[in-house]
């Protein structure tokens, strides 16, 4: 999981564009199954993230022992790889629900990396930029699999 900074939490009527939170929680709901997080309480939560280094679309925290989540989208949602929108925040639910279905894996491996090398740094940055290729490739994947 990406430490989520600099965020500021809004309403969700400040969205600038893209779906409405009723829209947001059915495809979450609907790839929570998919995905067999069904038994997790994972809520949406509109915010604008305040990088300056990225335009980040997505972020997660969760807690695994008690199987609860917040996923947090960007208030300005923009295209990157998706023909709308509505398709691209579609694609941030599921990629950070990827997340959270890797997180055991992603979490021991990480472990095991920081006895090596410091944060953010040399094999642990190679991990982060492999993990997050890998993450991207299942969305896709889920994604096109659902049109085909």
């Amino acid at each position: 999981m990406i430490k989520v900074r600099k965020i500021e939490i809004i309403d969700s009527s400040q969205k600038k564009k893209g779906l409405n939170k009723k829209k947001l929680n059915n495809i979450l709901l609907k790839w929570q199954k998919r995905l067999m997080l069904d038994n997790w309480n994972i809520v949406i939560q509109i915010v604008d993230f305040k990088r300056t280094d990225y335009r980040q679309s997505g972020d997660f925290k969760a807690d695994f022992k008690n199987k609860r989540a917040v996923i947090y989208l960007t208030c300005d949602p923009f295209l990157r790889n998706q023909k709308t929108i509505e398709k691209q925040e579609e694609q941030t639910i599921v990629h950070e629900l990827v997340h959270i279905v890797l997180w055991s894996m992603d979490s021991f491996i990480e472990k095991i990396i920081l006895k090596n090398c410091k944060e953010y740094e040399s094999n642990h940055d190679l991990y982060l930029e492999k993990l997050e290729e890998t993450v991207d490739k299942l969305t896709l994947a889920f994604l096109k699999k659902e049109k085909g």
